[in-house]
């Protein structure tokens, strides 16, 4: 997916929407139970663009998406994982980016395109660090990251499997409508 140009950049605030997004999803996630219903966070309107997307509406959450995938990576990378937990990993990391054996590059599964976001969410999604100019949208978005990783952290200090069980929830029962 591609955030064009012409979209606005990232506002969304920790104390706001941020967290009301995370309020809205623990409210639907029930810890220990196997059959969870799903979390219908709302759609994303895209244009296909040469074999890409461009969003059309929805960056804002599209993004948070992304740095929530990046904050539950961020958590479990460093730990000793069972090898299902490895398995979540990978499956995270998957939808954070993938390989393409054509082309011998790794592709990011969203790309911001607009001036503000400099190369702060590639750079994150990669796992480099990010040395440039701190743009109003780059701060919004490492606040967010920053707050999502905070929040998920109080599910690791319940136990690893807290955290990935919440991570199951995120992956498997949040729903986004895709209209193309």
């Amino acid at each position: 997916f591609l955030v064009p140009d012409y979209q606005r950049e990232y506002v969304w605030k920790p104390d706001d929407q941020v967290e009301q997004f995370i309020i809205d999803i623990d409210n639907e996630f029930e810890p220990g139970v196997s059959n969870q219903k799903s979390y219908f966070i709302g759609s994303i309107i895209i244009v296909e663009n040469n074999g890409k997307f461009d969003v059309i509406d929805g960056q804002q959450r599209l993004t948070t998406l992304i740095l929530s995938l990046c904050a539950f990576r961020d958590l479990l990378k460093p730990l000793e994982l069972d090898s299902k937990q490895k398995k979540y990993l990978q499956t995270i990391e998957e939808l954070l980016s993938d390989f393409d054996i054509n082309t011998d590059e790794t592709k990011l599964r969203l790309e911001l395109q607009y001036e503000e976001s400099k190369d702060y969410l590639s750079k994150l999604i990669q796992c480099q660090e990010y040395q440039d100019e701190i743009t109003p949208s780059i701060k919004k978005m490492e606040q967010a990251y920053n707050k999502l990783k905070s929040h998920f952290e109080s599910y690791l200090k319940e136990g690893l499997d807290n955290l990935t069980d919440f991570a199951r929830y995120f992956l498997t029962r949040i729903e986004l409508v895709v209209i193309e």
